[in-house]
């Protein structure tokens, strides 16, 4: 049920399309898109480590409007 589910959410393949493949295609599409995920985490976490470290902001109250 699991790889049903990734291959028709994140491989946008229909119950019937995989039912029609073969057990290695199948196969295929899930290691396929694990890597992605794992590429994709990978390309992320690069970013953050070389990303500056943002300041945190000063939090100032609202201003109330006069009267």
């Amino acid at each position: 049920m699991e790889q049903q589910f990734q291959l028709k959410h994140h491989g946008k393949l229909s119950l019937f399309e995989q039912d029609q493949m073969v057990a290695e295609e199948r196969a295929w599409f899930l290691r396929r898109l694990e890597k992605e995920f794992n590429d994709r985490k990978e390309k992320e976490d690069q970013q953050m480590r070389s990303a500056p470290h943002p300041r945190t902001p000063s939090v100032s109250k609202p201003s109330m409007p006069r009267r």
